[in-house]
């Protein structure tokens, strides 16, 4: 019965500004109605495998602007601890807020530049998820590979969960399989 399960994400990305030709901040709201997760009756949503977030054609990574920006390396993030990172506050490239309606209070916290090619993806761009919620003690970490289109520069985020790491300490470097309501990120302008 997997095929009845429920699944009707959205995703919302807005620019902070709309001048073209100035550097600005996004907004990307990714939303999985939950629900059924709290309807002991109901199916509950299918479990998000994979995020993949296109942005729109335009939107660009630009190296001058980045001027002062660091890099989090895999030790710094810890992906395999339980420990906070100890990421740079200068590669922090946006704040998170993740929903679930399996916890009372959001959990909150950045998204960190990885370092380029010394990455659990050995890219040139990568970025980390570290979100925390001090009431419950949760926190979540993820990395995901930010690949850029040669031809029109369009870039592609991808977080995936990786069945072949369930249940190993390998898994905390996807995407955590939480039932989450709206992952929200706000990238910083330039």
């Amino acid at each position: 019965g997997c095929n009845r399960l429920p699944f009707e994400p959205s995703i919302r990305v807005t620019p902070d500004g709309q001048a073209g030709s100035t550097p600005t901040g996004l907004n990307v709201d990714e939303h999985v109605p939950q629900e059924a997760t709290l309807n002991p009756e109901g199916l509950v949503e299918s479990d998000v495998k994979g995020l993949s977030v296109v942005l729109p054609e335009g939107v660009v990574l630009n190296p001058a602007a980045a001027d002062g920006l660091l890099a989090c390396s895999e030790a710094q993030i810890g992906l395999l601890n339980d420990e906070a990172p100890s990421c740079p506050g200068a590669s922090k490239v946006a704040t998170v807020k993740i929903k679930t309606p399996l916890l009372p209070n959001p959990l909150t916290g950045a998204a960190y530049l990885g370092a380029q090619n010394a990455n659990p993806f050995g890219s040139l761009v990568a970025m980390y998820i570290y979100a925390e919620d001090p009431v419950s003690g949760i926190h979540v970490k993820a990395a995901g590979e930010v690949l850029e289109n040669p031809v029109t520069g369009q870039l592609t985020a991808h977080f995936e969960h990786d069945p072949v790491f369930d249940g190993a300490a390998e898994a905390s470097q996807f995407l955590p399989q939480l039932a989450f309501e709206d992952v929200e990120l706000h990238f910083f302008g330039g």
